[in-house]
Parts: C-alpha cells; sequence; structure tokens
C-alpha cells in the first residue's frame, strides 16, 4: 500500500511507498507510537525519504531526506491547518 504527496504549487503528486514500519507502547491507557518510513519515488528512481513519528493522529516528527545530496527538511504539523479534507504541513 502507497500514496502521494502533492507539494503547494506543484502540479504533480509524487508516490510513496512504506519501507519500514515500527510500533513502540509508551503508556497502555494510549495509542501506541508508531515510526514509518518512506520512499518517495519520481520517474521510477527514488528521490528520498519521509520518516513520520505519530501516537495516534498526533505527528510529532515528520522529515524529509534528498536522495542525492542528503539535505534533511524538517516539517512542523500545523494544528489549524486542517481544511476539512487534508492536513496541511509547513
Amino acid at each position: 500500500m502507497g500514496g502521494y504527496i502533492i507539494y503547494k504549487n506543484s502540479s504533480s503528486a509524487i508516490t510513496i511507498v512504506p519501507i519500514k514500519s515500527e510500533c513502540e507502547t509508551l503508556d497502555v491507557d494510549r495509542p501506541s507510537e508508531t515510526t514509518t518510513t518512506w520512499l518517495a519515488v519520481i520517474n521510477g528512481g527514488v528521490a528520498g525519504k519521509f520518516k513520520a513519528v505519530h501516537q495516534g493522529a498526533i505527528f510529532s516528527y515528520l522529515n524529509y531526506s534528498n536522495a542525492k545530496n542528503e539535505n534533511v527538511m524538517n516539517f512542523v504539523q500545523n494544528d489549524d491547518a486542517f481544511d476539512g479534507n487534508d492536513c496541511i504541513w509547513k
């Protein structure tokens, strides 16, 4: 199972494919913390990796590592950014 992302002002979607997922129970009364790594695929090649950490619907961490230059972009969840359909990260 995969998905896609679309950057603001972009005309095309980027395919993402999960490659690793780990769950850890931090508190029996709360959802498990899940860490998932996704490959970003463009034109059949790996462009980079996304890594996300969440506990239920709350994301505490999301970053992107570029495969070519290894630059890392960190994202911050904006709790007020839900537009009725999607959560918008900046």
